[in-house]
Protein backbone atom coordinates (compact mmCIF):
# COMPACT_ATOMS: atom_id res chain seq x y z
CA UNK A 1 0.00 0.00 0.00
CA UNK A 2 1.33 3.42 -0.94
CA UNK A 3 1.47 6.06 1.73
CA UNK A 4 1.98 8.90 -0.73
CA UNK A 5 -0.07 12.10 -0.34
CA UNK A 6 1.47 14.58 -2.78
CA UNK A 7 4.42 16.18 -4.46
CA UNK A 8 4.81 19.94 -4.33
CA UNK A 9 6.91 21.50 -7.08
CA UNK A 10 8.54 24.88 -6.46
CA UNK A 11 10.55 27.17 -8.72
CA UNK A 12 12.75 30.20 -8.05
CA UNK A 13 15.73 32.06 -9.43
CA UNK A 14 17.36 31.67 -6.00
CA UNK A 15 18.16 28.52 -4.01
CA UNK A 16 14.85 27.05 -2.88
CA UNK A 17 15.61 24.47 -0.20
CA UNK A 18 16.63 25.42 3.33
CA UNK A 19 18.12 22.18 4.64
CA UNK A 20 18.77 23.75 8.05
CA UNK A 21 15.10 24.46 8.69
CA UNK A 22 13.25 21.11 8.67
CA UNK A 23 9.97 22.70 9.79
CA UNK A 24 9.93 24.97 6.72
CA UNK A 25 12.33 23.55 4.11
CA UNK A 26 11.14 25.81 1.27
CA UNK A 27 12.30 29.42 1.28
CA UNK A 28 9.69 32.16 0.91
CA UNK A 29 11.27 33.34 -2.35
CA UNK A 30 10.08 30.14 -4.06
CA UNK A 31 6.85 29.95 -6.01
CA UNK A 32 4.62 26.90 -5.65
CA UNK A 33 4.24 25.73 -9.24
CA UNK A 34 2.04 22.65 -8.81
CA UNK A 35 0.71 20.16 -6.28
CA UNK A 36 0.59 16.63 -7.71
CA UNK A 37 -1.64 14.02 -6.05
CA UNK A 38 -0.97 11.13 -8.45
CA UNK A 39 2.21 9.23 -7.53
CA UNK A 40 2.57 8.16 -11.19
CA UNK A 41 2.50 11.76 -12.49
CA UNK A 42 6.19 12.60 -12.57
CA UNK A 43 6.48 15.67 -14.77
CA UNK A 44 5.33 19.25 -14.97
CA UNK A 45 5.90 22.15 -17.34
CA UNK A 46 7.49 25.46 -16.39
CA UNK A 47 6.39 28.29 -18.66
CA UNK A 48 7.34 31.95 -19.10
CA UNK A 49 11.02 31.39 -18.38
CA UNK A 50 13.65 33.97 -19.29
CA UNK A 51 16.66 33.19 -21.53
CA UNK A 52 20.05 32.69 -19.90
CA UNK A 53 18.51 32.38 -16.44
CA UNK A 54 19.23 29.78 -13.79
CA UNK A 55 16.17 28.31 -12.12
CA UNK A 56 16.11 26.26 -8.94
CA UNK A 57 13.41 23.59 -9.02
CA UNK A 58 12.53 21.76 -5.83
CA UNK A 59 10.20 18.86 -5.20
CA UNK A 60 8.85 18.01 -1.77
CA UNK A 61 7.10 14.66 -1.34
CA UNK A 62 4.78 14.09 1.63
CA UNK A 63 3.38 10.82 2.94
CA UNK A 64 0.40 10.03 5.18
CA UNK A 65 2.56 10.32 8.29
CA UNK A 66 3.47 13.90 7.27
CA UNK A 67 7.04 12.81 6.62
CA UNK A 68 8.67 14.73 3.80
CA UNK A 69 11.60 14.26 1.49
CA UNK A 70 12.92 16.88 -0.87
CA UNK A 71 15.47 17.55 -3.55
CA UNK A 72 16.48 20.46 -5.75
CA UNK A 73 18.02 20.81 -9.19
CA UNK A 74 19.41 23.74 -11.17
CA UNK A 75 18.42 24.39 -14.77
CA UNK A 76 19.80 27.18 -16.93
CA UNK A 77 17.75 28.23 -19.91
CA UNK A 78 19.56 28.65 -23.23
CA UNK A 79 20.25 31.90 -25.05
CA UNK A 80 17.17 33.17 -26.85
CA UNK A 81 17.23 32.65 -30.59
CA UNK A 82 14.57 35.30 -31.16
CA UNK A 83 12.10 32.82 -32.66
Amino acid sequence: MLSFINYKVYVSTQPTLDLFNPRKPIKESATLLEVIYDVHHTSTRIINVQPETTYYIAVVATDVSSLTGSDEILVTTPISTGG
